[in-house]
This record gives structure tokens, C-alpha cells and sequence, in this order.
């Protein structure tokens, strides 16, 4: 936990700086300081990205990152843009903050029970910080072409050139962000009863148990897009009652970029670039900046998306005419498309994904509904009630104005988005969340949630993701560390580091879930990653373009 801490404090500051840097170069004003970490995140995501196209994520990087962050540092010296410093907001909610910040050190330092950190999480991050991107990497395992954004950042922050055990808990760093992020606009914003409920309770959903079980300790994509999605629909939809600020609008257009790399669900939230095509003529927003923000995500994650499969977005975005000797076979990448689009399905209504998709929609719903457990039937039915009534109150011209109609309109088309293509409540909690809280908002909002009562949300929260996990831990024995007996504590502390993956000795082969399984050993030329060794086994028989090296990347024959 201690040296989690430590590396969650330097991430911190990292970001921050870095992030205040390029603001600065921008021209860019946030009031709330945390903003300034998350452009730090996408600015150092956008250097690793290039860097990466050319070698690996590892103390060199390192280096030039702290280098850049002590120049930068003191180039922010004499500007302080921000209206209130997080000292004074840990001055004003030192219980709140330190309780939840342990509990969130000691969540994160648990064991991972995270299915798809085994499968491709770790694996492609391990990728990153040993050699970069490689050509055809996704010949390897198709999941290694997605090229998540957060899990590159995770490999800049895993510490993996100073340890065997990689710190992939960059998720509770970001928990933590969120959280003084929403407890400053509490603070910035005391005045306004329906800004304190807004952010009261999207702190009490930071640990809602069916996501943070598995992804405050996963380096999932899911949360990040969860909770800086629920992010972006406060700031539209309070963007009038705040001072409509036009680096807010910057921001928002560049977020939404980023995310896009982060994972392609989140594609709806382009249409934050709708707020410029209406402020334009009132607000001195320059586009320009905005334009080459996103150009600078967007073609160096391109490009390297077309280095590891030869697509330039796997498996939907490919230049057919184009075939360079690492592309992944059409077929592979079909199956991947059924994957994505079945894979929800299959999971609770326990037929094959061909099956599934000889079933009319009608049929598949009915049986995926029927399936799923209560507590999910329930979340999906109150929040398509609550983003109907939301969508009714907000063409109520009392009720709302232009700018909370887009965010509620963007908060339903996403639900929809999720629920017509991949049902998962994970992939849709921030529409989600968004919905409860402004339908709380309807009926409720000049209720001032106190400090006390958001406190006591949270624990409630955090209490029952303990439970859970301790419930899912016992039920899963391929969780258990192979190092210990069977019947070791599910619930681990340690006082210095994080509790290491769950299977520590690769195996060349295994079956899990009735899937084989094949791992690369490095003694015969190939790889060993130290992780959960969950790789598929390639469908063709693959070889290294250049027997001699592994830069030099893979072909399927």
C-alpha cells in the first residue's frame, strides 16, 4: 500500500504539472485544478503513444517524463489559474478524503479477479513496456490490437523496469482524481443546492460495487470512460449555471477524442463538438487548438493501431487494398466483429455466439433479459425510466435550458447506443449514473446532500464492494495464488506493495473456462510476461517476420 501510494502521489503530480503546462501553452483557464491533471493524462498518453511507435515504455521514458515535469514545473511558477488549491479542500474534508483514500489504497492493493486483465490487459502492457508497438502483434491475440489509450498510460505509471510485479492499479489513482474533482466543484459551487446533490452522489457512486470489484484493481478501460463520461455530462450540463467558461468547450472536445481512444464505445460523446458549432459566435473558442489537440491523439493512435494488425481501427476500420505481410487474416478479424457484438449475449444465455446470431433481436433480448440476475434487470429498467422522464423534463422550458438538453439528450442516445449493441451495465454506468442523479435532481434538487451524508454514501458503497469481492474471491479458485494454500484470506494487506497476480508461474498451455490457452516461453525464442498467461491460442500457425527480432513483428501463414 505505501509504495502504491507513492506511486499515486507522483502520477498525481506528474499529471498535474504536466497538464498545467500545456494549458498555459493554450491558453487554457479551469477553475476546478483537477481538470488540469486529466489534460496531464491525455498530454503524457499522446508523448508515450509516439514514443512507443519507436521503442519501449521503460526507465528511459521515465526519465525524460520527470526531466520534462521539473521544466515544466518551474515554467508554471508564476501562473496559479486555479480558484481554490487542494489544500484547502483537504482542510475542508480531511475525514472524507483520508478515509476514502485508504480504503481506496487497500482496494486497488488487492488481488485482481478482473477476467480480461488476465486475457489482454496485462499482456498488453507488459507489450508496451518491453518493446513498444510490433507489427502484427494482434496475430498474437486479437485483443492486443485494441490499443486502449489507458492501458498505454498504465504502462508509463507500472514501475515494470524496477520490479517483477508490474503496479497496474493506475485505476485507483484515478478513482481518487475523480473524487477531489467532485469535491471541489462542491466547494467552488456551495451555493448551488443542485451542483452539491450532483456531486454528492456521484462521490457515493465512485464504489458502486458491480464496477469496482473488478476494475478500481483492473487497469479497465470501463471505469475511466464511466466516470470521466459522468465528468463530461456535469460540466455540459451545468455549463450555463458556471460561468459558461470556453475552455470548458476545449476540453470537452478533446475528451471526447481521447476516450475514443481509450475505447471506441464512447464515440457519442463527439458530439460535444455540437457545443462549439453553438457558441462559436458568442464564445472566443478557439478551434484551432481544438483541432490539433485531437489531431495529435488521433494519427499517432492510428497509426500504431495499423502497426499491430494492419487495420486502421481493428477489426471494423480496414483500407482493403492495403495488405502489409503482419495484417491479421479477414477471417480472424470476422470472428473478432462476432465477438464484440455476441459476447454479452453468450455470456448469460450460455449458447454459442453463432447461434445467437441466427436470433431475431426480439428473441435475443427476451432470453438475455430472462437471464440476467435481478439486480441487473433492475438497473436497466429504472435507468431507461429515468432517461425517458429526464428526456420529457428537459423540453420543459422551466425545467431546462439548451445546454441540459444536450447532456441529458447525449446521456440517452448513449444508453441506447449500449443497450442495442452490447448490453453490459459496466460499458453504460455513466449514462447510467447520469440519469439516476438528474432525475434525483427533478424532484429533489434543493435538497443540500451535507458532508456527513455523502460520507456515509460512500462507505456504504465501498463496505459492499468488499463484501462482494470477498464473495466472488471464494467462488473463483483460479484466483488463488499458486505460492499459497487454497484457503488463504480473501481479503490480503500489505503494508508495502500490492498483492501480486494471481498465477505466478506461466504454464505453456491451460483451459479456463473451456477455452486453451497458450503462452510464449521465452526460452524457445519467444516470450514469458510474468502474468496471467491467457493468450489464445493462434487460430494459424505464426512465425517473427525476422527470426532474429522481435521488433521486426509477426505474420500469420
Amino acid at each position: 500500500m505505501l509504495l502504491l501510494l507513492l506511486s499515486y502521489i507522483y502520477i498525481f503530480i506528474t499529471c498535474s504539472v504536466t497538464g498545467k503546462f500545456v494549458s498555459n501553452k493554450l491558453g487554457l483557464f479551469f477553475s476546478n485544478p483537477t481538470l488540469y491533471t486529466c489534460i496531464g493524462i491525455v498530454s503524457i498518453t499522446s508523448l508515450a503513444r509516439i514514443w512507443a511507435l519507436f521503442s519501449g515504455i521503460g526507465w528511459l521514458f521515465q526519465c525524460v517524463l520527470l526531466v520534462f515535469t521539473v521544466l515544466a514545473y518551474f515554467a508554471n511558477r508564476k501562473s496559479d489559474n486555479s480558484d481554490l488549491s487542494l489544500l484547502t479542500v483537504f482542510k475542508k474534508h480531511p475525514l472524507l478524503i483520508s478515509v476514502a483514500t485508504v480504503f481506496i489504497l487497500f482496494f486497488s492493493a488487492q488481488q485482481t479477479i478482473s477476467y480480461d486483465e488476465g486475457l489482454y490487459h496485462a499482456s498488453f502492457i507488459e507489450w508496451m513496456n518491453q518493446y513498444g508497438y510490433v507489427k502484427g502483434l494482434a496475430n498474437l491475440h486479437g485483443r492486443l490490437a485494441f490499443n486502449s489509450s489507458w492501458h498505454l498510460f498504465s504502462s508509463v505509471f507500472n514501475w515494470r523496469f524496477l520490479s517483477d510485479q508490474p503496479f497496474n492499479q493506475v485505476n485507483g489513482f484515478f478513482c481518487i482524481t475523480i473524487l477531489l474533482y467532485f469535491l471541489i466543484e462542491r466547494e467552488l459551487h456551495s451555493d448551488n443546492n443542485s451542483i452539491k446533490t450532483f456531486t454528492g452522489l456521484a462521490i457515493a457512486f465512485l464504489l458502486f460495487p458491480l464496477l469496482s470489484i473488478y476494475h478500481v484493481i483492473d487497469p479497465s478501460a470501463d471505469y475511466v470512460i464511466v466516470f470521466w463520461t459522468l465528468l463530461m455530462l456535469y460540466e455540459l450540463y451545468f455549463y450555463e449555471e458556471k460561468g459558461r467558461n470556453s475552455a470548458i468547450i476545449t476540453f470537452l472536445c478533446s475528451s471526447a477524442v481521447y476516450l475514443l481512444t481509450v475505447k471506441l464505445s464512447s464515440v457519442i460523446l463527439l458530439s460535444s463538438f455540437l457545443l462549439y458549432l453553438k457558441e462559436r459566435k458568442s464564445q472566443p473558442v478557439n478551434m484551432v487548438v481544438a483541432i490539433t489537440i485531437c489531431l495529435i491523439i488521433t494519427v499517432p493512435y492510428l497509426v500504431s493501431n495499423y502497426i499491430l494488425s494492419g487495420y486502421i481501427i481493428y477489426p471494423y476500420l480496414n483500407i482493403s487494398s492495403v495488405a502489409p505481410i503482419w495484417k491479421v487474416p479477414a477471417a480472424i478479424a470476422q470472428h473478432e466483429i462476432i465477438g464484440i457484438k455476441y459476447s454479452p449475449f453468450e455470456r448469460w444465455i450460455h449458447t454459442d455466439m453463432n447461434t445467437i446470431a441466427t436470433l431475431s433481436m426480439v428473441e435475443k433480448y427476451t432470453l438475455f433479459f430472462k437471464a440476467i440476475r435481478l439486480p441487473e434487470k433492475l438497473i436497466f429498467i429504472t435507468a431507461i425510466v429515468t432517461a425517458v422522464v429526464n428526456l420529457i423534463n428537459c423540453f420543459i422550458p422551466s425545467r431546462s435550458n439548451t445546454y441540459k438538453k444536450y447532456a441529458v439528450i447525449v446521456s440517452v442516445l448513449g444508453l441506447a447506443m449500449v443497450i442495442l449493441s452490447a448490453p453490459d451495465v459496466r460499458f453504460a454506468a455513466g449514462y447510467i449514473f447520469f440519469s439516476y442523479i438528474i432525475f434525483i435532481l427533478s424532484f429533489a434538487g434543493k435538497v443540500k446532500l451535507p458532508e456527513l451524508v455523502v460520507g456515509g454514501f460512500f462507505l456504504v458503497s465501498a463496505l459492499a464492494s468488499l463484501a462482494l469481492y470477498r464473495h466472488l474471491k471464494k467462488l473463483a479458485p483460479m484466483y488463488a495464488s499458486v505460492d499459497s494454500p487454497a484457503n488463504k484470506s480473501t481479503l490480503s494487506f500489505s503494508l508495502l506493495t500490492p498483492e501480486p497476480y494471481p498465477i505466478t508461474a506461466p504454464d505453456s498451455t491451460m483451459s479456463l473456462r473451456g477455452q486453451k490457452f497458450y503462452l510464449f516461453e521465452e526460452a524457445k525464442g519467444h516470450f514469458h510476461w510474468n502474468t496471467i498467461p491467457a493468450m489464445y491460442t493462434p487460430a494459424k500457425e505464426i512465425s517473427l517476420i525476422d527470426s532474429t527480432n522481435i521488433r521486426s513483428g509477426f505474420r500469420a501463414k
